[in-house]
């Protein structure tokens, strides 16, 4: 069962907590530069 997703530089990661592992997964077409800490915390 999936209970937390995170985008960060051009990945998806995923996570549960039933289980000890991390997923990742490669999304095409976006900015492999963009983090969330940027789009939250950014000076503009």
């Amino acid at each position: 069962m999936i209970t937390s997703i995170r985008e960060h530089k051009g990945r998806l990661f995923i996570g549960g907590i039933t289980n000890n592992r991390i997923g990742c997964l490669k999304l095409d077409g976006v900015d492999p530069e963009w983090t969330v800490h940027q789009s939250y915390w950014s000076k503009s």
